[in-house]
């Protein structure tokens, strides 16, 4: 059993489990079990570009993790950040969703160097 703790914006709910979670980041993600992820509602079919931004403490920090949107799974890996001022945007790929409910969800699967990164947003931008 996992515990869940989520807050809730205006334009969205986020979910992480046992971590924190401030304004623009979330942090020390250490524990593979660990995920966080958001509910959205499409209204209309579309294709969306999906990037990540994100930094890393060091170079030690890295894996790979993997984002879904339903049964639409998309593995990653995490490239070290050059400092960890230093964010970068990476793009994972493109999505096809029909109008309907999904829980974005984003679950690593490999933590190596004590920390997989540090999330700032994921995008969906319209192709």
């Amino acid at each position: 059993m996992t515990n869940r703790r989520s807050v809730t914006t205006p334009w969205q709910e986020t979910s992480f489990r046992r971590r924190q979670i401030t304004t623009c980041i979330l942090l020390d993600w250490s524990e593979p079990n660990e995920w966080v992820g958001w509910k959205v509602r499409v209204n209309e079919p579309a294709t969306y570009e999906i990037s990540v931004k994100y930094t890393t403490a060091s170079a030690a920090n890295n894996g790979t993790y993997s984002i879904s949107f339903g049964d639409q799974a998309f593995p990653v890996s995490v490239v070290p950040t050059a400092s960890e001022p230093q964010a970068t945007t990476a793009t994972v790929g493109t999505v096809r969703l029909e109008p309907g409910e999904y829980e974005i969800q984003v679950k690593p699967s490999d933590i190596r160097g004590g920390e997989l990164m540090r999330l700032f947003n994921i995008s969906l931008t319209p192709k």
